[in-house]
């Protein structure tokens, strides 16, 4: 183990050498950067170990569009276990360490409960050291930033990336790819109608990826989430040459950039047809491309893809993975289709937290064949097959088929994207119990009465390293002195606690432990809200994004029943302190009326001396 005079010379190196400042110019973002430069050089040979490591292994690769990786500096330094040692260097230099941990960005590429999920997910394979790689999307424009003026909330742009650089990735673009849209496509051979075709007179926009470690609890193992920015192509647009207008040429060429500029408000994602397909198909078609390239360059047959190549799909936005990938076996490199679809149903799973048939993801065929003439094609080719082996099976039941058919009829045609991943995947989970046996009655149970073996749970949780050990320390630090550290590895371990249910000693230090916490908390409502609350009070928390089905509203009039109730002349028998945290989306016009219902009557209760102390 180094001792922190190591640690403390080489932060000064960083922020010497690479930010080209001194303790006097330094800034405190500043150090915040050349402390993460610093943690970041301690994990890099892990990262390479790691890699030589899993060659010649089966690799998991997990898709999704979104991520919330919270706060990276903190949860690094604990999880190299060196996290001591630096906080030691940066204090001796009169630093405070706490501040430079308030510069983290919060690295917020999602929405909300699927991409904090999938944060976690990748969090645990890597302290399992499970041969993984993970996927997603390099937003120029996270998660909005919030702010409430007059009791409404407002929304501004959160321009992570330029705020002053992201120390935790690495581009490489050595390792660009292009991706297409639009255009034409011709079949090689006229005689076989299920490919392979040429994709000719596209638009192209290159995919640059940019990796960012993934560090694994104490164990040397450090995996990689590859993000993907979208640049324009160098050439022109074919219409240039009938206008030549430089200017105009170029203003249409840095269109192509706009692919990864914004993260979608959840509520938002189906009003954009056009970018928002653009952006699924962009990532999925870089992420096909990164995965075959990787195995042929480990000089592995192509024919062995589903051997050496595992791929998990998290969330129906991320379905297009499966027709670009027979876009790609079939079409790049010669695969005869019946071989190709196995492999791609061997390759594939998928997890869906769908709870309503009405709410599954569907794009108008139109559209999508104006982008991707070629996938869409695919996918008529995938359902054609589909369902004559469907009628093979049980006759030609016309509402078996409608049910089954990955294009749902009507005034305007639709793909249904969810469908498309439950065909293509052998195992299709949910993320709990109660989620899956939705899913096999509700959502798709054509889909389980056809092929009952594909569908399976697999609960989803949080990593508690995450979201206890590191959010936690007294609390941690209690629970490992009562039962030992192997917690923090196995989870399970935490039901040895119940045998101290009732242990006094035990729990006077939780309360203890507890109180402290209360404290921080009032500490911050002090100072970012100028909110004063008494620590004895019962604290009500709700804090979660914003939205008629999550019981805010429920929330706001049990707080007026009890003011009614007080104002009466009745008591309450717990002092109440109720504190509301969360976004609304910027479209949803109900959810920000309760924001601004939740100040209104904040500003009743706080501001009327006969109930405030209640």
């Amino acid at each position: 183990m180094m001792d922190y005079k190591y640690f403390r010379d080489m932060y000064i190196r960083y922020l010497r050498n690479f930010l080209a400042k001194d303790e006097v110019t330094a800034t405190t973002y500043d150090k915040y950067m050349a402390l993460s430069y610093a943690v970041r050089n301690e994990l890099v040979g892990h990262w390479i170990n790691t890699q030589k490591n899993y060659i010649g292994k089966r690799r998991v690769y997990v898709l999704s569009m979104e991520y919330m990786l919270g706060k990276s500096l903190y949860r690094n330094m604990v999880n190299l276990g060196i996290e001591e040692a630096f906080a030691a260097a940066v204090s001796s230099l009169g630093i405070s360490v706490k501040e430079l941990f308030e510069k983290d960005d919060d690295f917020e590429l999602g929405n909300g409960g699927r991409a904090r999920s999938a944060a976690c997910i990748l969090e645990s394979m890597a302290t399992l050291g499970l041969p993984s790689m993970a996927y997603g999307m390099r937003y120029d424009y996270g998660q909005f930033r919030q702010e409430i003026i007059n009791g409404k909330q407002m929304e501004f742009p959160n321009d992570w990336l330029h705020k002053g650089g992201h120390p935790w990735e690495i581009a490489r673009p050595e390792y660009a790819c292009v991706v297409k849209f639009s255009g034409e496509c011709n079949p090689v051979d006229v005689s076989k109608s299920l490919g392979p075709y040429e994709w000719k007179n596209a638009e192209e926009v290159y995919a640059i990826p940019y990796d960012v470690p993934l560090i694994g609890y104490k164990n040397d193992v450090v995996n990689t989430l590859r993000l993907w920015s979208a640049w324009a192509n160098e050439e022109f647009l074919p219409d240039y040459m009938h206008h030549n207008d430089y200017v105009r040429a170029c203003i249409e060429k840095s269109q192509s950039g706009r692919i990864t500029k914004v993260l979608f408000p959840e509520e938002d994602v189906k009003r954009a047809h056009d970018l928002r397909i653009k952006q699924q198909y962009f990532f999925v078609s870089a992420v096909i491309q990164d995965i075959v390239r990787r195995h042929k360059q480990k000089g592995n047959n192509i024919m062995e893809l589903d051997a050496k190549v595992a791929i998990h799909l998290n969330g129906s936005s991320c379905a297009l993975a499966i027709p670009e990938m027979m876009r790609a076996l079939v079409d790049n490199e010669g695969i005869e289709w019946a071989k190709a679809w196995e492999m791609t149903t061997n390759i594939f799973s998928y997890s869906s937290g769908a709870m309503h048939r009405d709410h599954t993801e569907m794009w108008p065929v139109y559209k999508m064949n104006q982008l991707l003439p070629r996938i869409v094609q695919i996918i008529f080719d995938i359902n054609m097959e589909h369902l004559d082996l469907i009628r093979s099976r049980t006759g030609h039941n016309v509402d078996v088929l409608r049910n089954l058919s990955l294009i749902e009829e009507g005034e305007v045609k639709r793909i249904r994207f969810t469908d498309m991943a439950v065909l293509g995947s052998h195992s299709v989970s949910g993320v709990s119990a109660a989620n899956t046996e939705t899913m096999k009655k509700h959502v798709y149970p054509a889909y389980h009465t056809q092929y009952p073996e594909r569908f399976n749970n697999k609960t989803n949780g949080v990593s508690h390293r995450v979201w206890l050990f590191c959010a936690n320390k007294p609390l941690s630090s209690l629970i490992t002195r009562t039962i030992g550290s192997e917690w923090i590895r196995r989870p399970e371990e935490l039901e040895k606690l119940e045998t101290y249910a009732t242990n006094k000693d035990v729990l006077k230090e939780f309360f203890t432990v507890k109180s402290m916490a209360k404290s921080r908390l009032c500490e911050t409502l002090r100072d970012k809200l100028g909110q004063i609350i008494d620590i004895s009070m019962l604290f009500d928390i709700h804090s979660r994004a914003i939205h008629t089905s999550k019981r805010q509203m429920l929330h706001i009039l049990y707080v007026l029943h009890n003011y009614l109730r007080i104002k009466e002349g009745g008591e309450l028998p717990y002092r109440r302190a109720h504190i509301f945290a969360g976004k609304a989306t910027p479209s949803d016009f109900l959810a920000k009326q309760i924001i601004h219902l939740i100040n209104i009557t904040a500003d009743l209760v706080n501001g009327d001396p006969a109930v405030k102390e209640q």
